[in-house]
């Protein structure tokens, strides 16, 4: 049971750094070492972060950046689809293949774990 929960855990963080990387390119972006950095900071969350504690996180693991850039690239990131903002922090999207804008992305938030549950429902589905 534990590999197979590492398998699954190992098997989407690399399903969203190759898709963050494809969307970044296809946009006209460049993959920089800074932003690789947050991709994987990223693709590990099991709870939202702020800018600061994204780059205190890659700082700890021997990288070098500022908050101020951490935030730059969160912006680029949301605006392309690849995280959502909220009240507790940056979550990376849960849902790569959502082309669909006509529905929201609702999130909840335990407060017991201080994880992040991301729901594609539209609007009128949402009780």
């Amino acid at each position: 049971m534990f590999f197979l929960q590492l398998y699954c855990v190992l098997t989407g963080k690399m399903k969203y750094i190759a898709y963050t990387k494809e969307k970044i390119r296809k946009s006209g972006g460049r993959i920089t070492k800074t932003k690789l950095s947050v991709i994987n900071i990223l693709a590990s969350l099991e709870k939202p972060m702020n800018a600061y504690r994204i780059a205190e996180a890659i700082k700890e693991s021997g990288g070098k950046i500022d908050v101020v850039t951490v935030y730059r690239i969160l912006e680029s990131f949301e605006q392309l689809g690849l995280v959502h903002k909220s009240e507790k922090g940056f979550v990376p999207c849960s849902n790569l293949d959502c082309s669909n804008k006509e529905h929201c992305h609702h999130q909840f938030f335990c407060d017991k774990c201080e994880r992040a549950f991301e729901v594609h429902i539209s609007d009128n589905e949402f009780i």
